[in-house]
């Protein structure tokens, strides 16, 4: 088992474990050529059955193993990103409930600070690429945007803003951030990649995270939760 989904070798000779190191976790049984570890009895299609975690009843799926949640489209007014999660936000079939998370997305007029909701986006990407890690995938935010319908945010749109001559409302030491994080120039690395754009209408299903190489934009369901 691996972060709650069991991993079993198949009997092919090239596909056997032979040794505790060959295994992602757990011990090698050289018997069989799989890895084991200590889970329930009972089985769930090849996974075990799945064990409660942190008061989280774990649904097992037959092809991703244990998962604490569904999905991050099943949330409701009530319980805003449900999909089996008590509280907190569905993203890689895994709960969180950091506050931070959350960005709700506002028309300029409506905002504090009067800022744009493109702004917005590129502020809440610029947060993500600041607090990167190194290795591990991190979960930044993820985004509400019922308030501005029309909205549509691409990549192609944020690198335009960013590295060209006019970028109202977006300058300094944020702004230099943002090109850092983008690419602007000959040899800086760009490492933003976004599947498809952030659209108006949405209730937290689109994440931001750090997949330890770069800042991502995709489907909550998408973030790869055990990196």
């Amino acid at each position: 088992c691996h972060n709650g989904k069991c991993l079993l070798f198949s009997t092919d000779a090239e596909d056997r474990c032979f040794e505790n190191d060959e295994c992602v976790t757990g011990t090698c049984d050289v018997g069989t050529g799989k890895c084991q570890e200590f889970c329930a009895v009972t089985e769930c299609g090849r996974h075990q059955a799945c064990p409660e975690v942190d008061s989280i009843e774990k649904t097992c799926d037959n092809s991703k193993g244990c998962l604490e949640c569904l999905d991050s489209s099943s949330g409701t007014e009530e319980n805003p990103n449900g999909g089996g999660c008590p509280c907190g936000l569905c993203a890689g079939y895994k709960c969180f409930t950091e506050g931070g998370i959350y960005v709700n997305l506002a028309e300029e007029a409506d905002h504090p600070e009067g800022r744009s909701p493109f702004l917005q986006i590129l502020d809440s990407l610029v947060d993500c690429f600041q607090n990167k890690s190194s290795a591990s995938a991190v979960l930044c935010h993820a985004f509400e945007t019922r308030s501005v319908a029309s909205l549509s945010v691409g990549e192609n749109m944020i690198n335009d803003f960013v590295c060209g001559d006019e970028h109202p409302g977006s300058d300094g030491e944020r702004h230099e951030q943002a090109k850092d994080m983008v690419g602007c120039g000959l040899f800086n690395y760009d490492e933003l990649e976004m599947d498809g754009s952030i659209t108006g209408g949405t209730f937290y299903t689109t994440c931001a995270w750090w997949d330890g190489a770069d800042v991502r934009v995709g489907s909550c369901d998408d973030f790869p939760a055990n990196l």
